[in-house]
């Protein structure tokens, strides 16, 4: 995972989104038509990515959006956006983004993309070698709410975990309980992937500003 080791090396105040994809498809059988059908709810990973980079200003360029693709036929895959190598200007769609996806399960090349051959725990394990517990987070209804989080903690965290409409599985669930990772909420329901990441960066990026 040697993509992921930019995370580290190119600046200090990098976020990364870890998005659980159950039923997102592993390979180019969907159009940027079909991303809700056949591409396996692919378009909630395009909203998400939206979410991430999008501002009035531009792309954020301190994200690293991964994602976890569950889905047939040859699960799991690793779809990843370097926000420091990403060169794309054109994210206001969900079309937009599903060509981006769609290249890539292609094999196509295009700077600050990346897929990959992994799974779920191997990519929160990359990051639990190399970050304290605390840095990373899991968002979930029913953690303590993310507002009652002291903000130097909040400053620090560098890695949230979610899951998509279906939530992330009991298994993994547990598992991640079992690693010690704390559990936050941004509210008493759920809400949608790509909302949640947008709520998180907003609390994120004015902790940070109250340096």
């Amino acid at each position: 995972m040697r993509e992921l080791e930019n995370f580290f090396t190119s600046r200090r105040n990098n976020i990364a989104i870890i998005l659980k994809a159950s039923q997102a498809v592993t390979s180019p059988s969907f159009t940027v038509k079909s991303l809700a059908s056949l591409g396996g709810r692919m378009d909630l990973v395009a909203r998400a990515i939206i979410s991430s980079f999008m501002t009035k200003k531009g792309l954020r360029k301190n994200i690293f959006f991964i994602s976890v693709f569950e889905g047939p036929p040859n699960p799991p895959l690793v779809f990843m956006i370097d926000g420091t190598k990403f060169e794309s200007y054109s994210l206001i769609s969900e079309k937009d983004v599903g060509e981006i996806i769609l290249k890539a399960l292609k094999g196509e090349s295009q700077n600050g993309v990346f897929i990959q051959k992994e799974n779920f725990r191997n990519i929160v394990n990359f990051f639990l070698q190399r970050l304290k517990r605390n840095q990373i987070v899991y968002l979930h209804e029913k953690g303590v709410d993310i507002r009652r989080i002291p903000i130097s903690r909040l400053r620090d965290s560098k890695v949230f975990i979610l899951g998509d409409h279906k939530g992330i599985d009991k298994k993994d669930e547990r598992w991640l309980v079992t690693k010690e990772i704390s559990m936050v909420s941004i509210g008493p329901i759920s809400y949608l992937s790509s909302h949640s990441i947008t709520i998180v960066l907003e609390e994120i990026f004015r902790a940070q500003e109250n340096l």
